[in-house]
């Protein structure tokens, strides 16, 4: 693209880090909907390589904690957020949804962008960022969901190793 690789900010990243539904028209949205604000300590659960962490973090200047699973996403992760130079208000940690490492009420606001399809326990997860939220802290969820029984509408932006009903 051009670019000096050692002079990125979120927006150069955004065509490739703002991989979800939407793109950064959607992380922007997001932002508004989530009332953010300069300061706030933001939880990115599911973090992948951390697009909306950083673009929350440049844009509204918030603190912005991601957790991923997989490890390799959080190293890549990592490396994009240095190279725009947000580490001093973003991090990312590789950690489960489920046994987040985080005491008790420290987040103003939590989010996740297209996770909660992958996590079979949702419950599980919605209990981990209630405990970690402050009181009266929002959790956003940008998803898709299944509202209703009977067949799936193709194409859908995920597949089932075999054919096999979804619950």
């Amino acid at each position: 693209m051009g670019l000096d690789p050692d002079r990125l900010n979120p927006f150069d990243l955004a065509p490739a880090d703002e991989f979800h539904v939407g793109g950064l028209d959607a992380t922007r949205e997001l932002a508004e909907q989530m009332e953010l604000a300069p300061g706030l300590q933001i939880l990115d659960v599911g973090s992948g390589i951390g697009g909306p962490a950083r673009y929350f973090a440049a844009e509204r200047q918030c603190k912005v904690t991601g957790v991923d699973l997989t490890e390799e996403f959080v190293q890549v992760a990592r490396s994009l957020t240095r190279r725009t130079k947000l580490e001093n208000l973003v991090e990312f940690v590789q950690a489960s949804a489920l046994n987040l490492t985080f005491n008790p009420e420290t987040f103003d606001r939590a989010y996740m962008i297209h996770v909660g399809m992958n996590i079979s326990d949702k419950a599980g997860v919605f209990r981990e960022v209630r405990r970690v939220l402050k009181p009266g802290g929002k959790f956003a969820i940008f998803d898709y969901v299944r509202t209703k029984d009977g067949p799936i509408t193709y194409p859908v932006p995920w597949r089932p190793a075999k054919k096999q009903a979804l619950s």
